[in-house]
């Protein structure tokens, strides 16, 4: 498991924060709602970043194992299988997936709460 996230890159994760920007010059940047859109948008955003360099690495893989440094990735030194790397892929793209329909559903509940009430007579 240990390995399984390392393939995935977690570290580089920390770039992502980048979403965080408008939020926090936005003067309601400690509402609940926008911390739990941030929060998902994050983690679509790490796990799409995370399928991306999987997916670089199953390309790269014969490049790597004779590279000094990169030989050491999960699946350059054989400790994650590719067969394991597109499982993880899968999981991934399925969690995007559900994270996003979450985000929409609460953004959906946010706008009908906000739609003002028309009084017709």
């Amino acid at each position: 498991m240990k390995d399984i996230v390392r393939l995935m890159r977690p570290k580089h994760w920390i770039k992502n924060m980048l979403i965080v920007i408008p939020a926090f010059f936005s003067r309601n940047h400690w509402e609940t709602q926008i911390i739990i859109n941030l929060v998902i948008g994050f983690l679509c955003f790490s796990f799409l970043s995370s399928v991306v360099y999987i997916f670089n690495d199953m390309k790269d893989i014969e490049k790597d194992r004779q590279h000094e440094v990169k030989c050491f990735r999960p699946l350059a030194c054989g400790a994650v299988s590719i067969i394991q790397a597109k499982i993880t892929i899968l999981l991934l793209i399925v969690s995007i997936i559900a994270l996003s329909w979450l985000l929409c559903r609460i953004y959906d509940r946010l706008t009908e709460m906000c739609t003002p009430v028309r009084i017709t007579g």
